[in-house]
């Protein structure tokens, strides 16, 4: 008996479709001739792109006497930059990609955390 809800129905008229885990042995086991094995496909590359938008608290300075913004907003701004951006960096190094990421940093960010800015690679 399969254990998949689709099989346990009239519908394929019990015989599993995706799934190959049984509950039990009892029960003549389906005839694997249903199924068509696939060859396996060739390995493709895969091309990822890698930005970051560095902000820090830039974006809050435009809205900051709104009554919609408190402190903890302006204190994850301040962990990004003094504690995230490190390390994103460190993951990066991990996997030597730290050269092929692109940043996108505000002034007023790279003038404010300009320690975590010009960070070495």
């Amino acid at each position: 008996m399969s254990a998949c809800p689709q099989d346990m129905s009239d519908i394929n008229a019990g015989i599993p479709t995706d799934c190959e885990h049984r509950l039990g042995t009892t029960g003549p086991e389906p005839s694997t001739s249903l199924f068509t094995i696939q060859p396996a496909l060739p390995r493709r590359r895969v091309k990822v792109a890698l930005s970051f938008d560095f902000e820090a608290v830039s974006h809050w300075l435009g809205t900051s006497g709104g009554p919609e913004n408190n402190m903890a907003d302006y204190r994850s701004g301040i962990f990004a930059a003094q504690v995230g951006a490190y390390r994103l960096l460190d993951l990066f190094k991990k996997y030597n990609i730290a050269d092929k990421v692109t940043w996108f940093i505000p002034g007023h960010t790279t003038a404010t955390f300009q320690i975590a800015v010009e960070w070495p690679i």
